[in-house]
């Protein structure tokens, strides 16, 4: 009954449904993450993270 902040991939978050629906109805726009220390000290650094959400997603997007 938490929140728990987790790195793309790694929480409850069905993503790569979610492309799907995007795909579906042809989106054509941007996706982004927001990922702010500043107000959780307890994050991943940025520069991890954004790395991995730049290679998860197009993981994902060849499965598409």
């Amino acid at each position: 009954g938490r929140v728990a902040y987790r790195m793309m991939g790694y929480g409850d978050v069905p993503v790569l449904d979610t492309l799907r629906v995007l795909n579906q109805e042809g989106y054509q726009g941007y996706l982004t993450l927001e990922w702010v220390k500043r107000w959780c000290p307890d994050l991943q650094e940025p520069g991890i993270v954004f790395s991995h959400f730049v290679n998860y997603m197009n993981q994902l997007k060849k499965q598409l």
